[in-house]
């Protein structure tokens, strides 16, 4: 493919959706983990009104927790749109495996040290025992950029991907955006839970 062709107007702005889509969805992991170690150190439940006394109260900063769910659900869609325009690296398998494992490695660990102590909390260390495998299900993908869930069924619009510095391009974006949101969504994190 010629190099003119390979940098179009398009692939630009393909360029452009990845790098967003792989901030956007580390920062939705981050932010994610983040939120749900405060709760869980609260004790892994927590409420807010309603006619009870409460006895764990949420933080006024969860509402992170369902916009950084919905934001990644958003996010994830723009990736996988990029990634089917020149049939790039799809996000997904990695994004799949880095949400359910840090999620597992974090109810073993407060599995095994629950919360003002007491012995083990099984429920979370059953959960722990799902996710970490059900994130390395998809381990593969992470290397070579193909999802089960989504396999390729269609031949790509733009095969731009098939240049090498379109492709080493495309995949520093990734790595870029992903490093990008980790920081973001930390900053963020501090900047509303404080």
């Amino acid at each position: 493919m010629r190099r003119d062709r390979a940098f179009s107007r398009d692939s630009l702005l393909t360029l452009a959706a990845i790098a967003v889509s792989a901030a956007g969805l580390a920062a939705c992991i981050t932010l994610v983990n983040l939120a749900s170690t405060v709760v869980m150190e609260l004790g892994g439940f927590v409420a807010i009104g309603g006619p009870y006394e409460i006895a764990h109260p949420a933080p006024g900063w969860i509402v992170l927790m369902p916009i950084s769910i919905v934001s990644g659900f958003a996010f994830g869609g723009l990736s996988l749109w990029a990634s089917s325009r020149v049939d790039g690296y799809n996000l997904i398998p990695a994004v799949w495996t880095g949400l359910f494992v840090s999620l597992g490695v974090q109810f073993a660990y407060f599995g095994l040290r629950p919360p003002g102590g007491g012995g083990p909390a099984w429920a979370w260390i059953v959960c722990a025992v799902v996710f970490i495998p059900m994130g390395l299900a998809q381990a593969k993908g992470v290397v070579t950029g193909t999802s089960s869930f989504f396999p390729k069924t269609h031949a790509p619009r733009d095969g731009a991907y098939q240049d090498k510095t379109y492709r080493t391009v495309y995949l520093a974006l990734v790595v870029l955006g992903a490093l990008l949101g980790v920081v973001g969504g930390i900053l963020l994190f501090r900047a509303v839970a404080g």
